[in-house]
């Protein structure tokens, strides 16, 4: 606990830090406060926006049971549940499971965090036919996140259980 509370401190610091610094720079370079925060809320959504792009993509091309050999159809999605010759009956089967739960084993928060930033600069865009200040975009953003994440994970917690479900009824009638 202790040792939470100390980093959370040191995090403040570094941020209220970095803050002031970033405050200094825009005094000196006549930036206002909305230009400020403009600059560090796109640079907060690109960097994550960038790093979720990433990881999908290697999620869906490349995986470590395929000693790193990427293409199509050779993700992590797709490597455990790829039949191959000599495979029993049984095996077949748990492939078959391992990738019927493949959607609910993804990660929704990369896939809603691209659609809703991609989604929140283009409704704005098109709406003021300029580029959206920081704060426009951020509360936007985060508008578009939350009903993105719920909508998919309702659909997850709603449809695609019970459809996984039935499914391993399938699956084990066959064994």
């Amino acid at each position: 606990m202790f040792l939470t509370v100390n980093l959370l401190w040191l995090l403040a610091k570094l941020l209220d830090t970095n803050l002031r610094f970033l405050f200094r720079i825009g005094k000196r370079m006549q930036l206002s406060f909305k230009g400020v925060a403009s600059i560090v809320i796109y640079g907060i959504v690109i960097f994550f926006l960038v790093f979720a792009v990433y990881c999908e993509s290697k999620d869906i091309r490349c995986s470590e049971f395929n000693n790193g050999d990427c293409g199509p159809g050779r993700g992590v999605a797709y490597a455990e549940g790829t039949p191959k010759k000599g495979d029993s009956h049984e095996t077949l089967i748990e492939k078959a499971k391992l990738t019927a739960r493949y959607e609910m084993n993804s990660i929704m928060w990369r896939r809603c965090f691209i659609a809703a930033a991609v989604s929140a600069f283009l409704v704005l865009y098109s709406g003021t036919k300029r580029i959206p200040t920081g704060i426009q975009f951020g509360a936007a953003f985060l508008m578009i996140y939350i009903i993105f994440y719920l909508t998919i994970t309702s659909f997850q917690k709603w449809i695609a259980q019970k459809a996984i479900k039935q499914m391993d009824l399938i699956l084990t009638g066959l064994s």
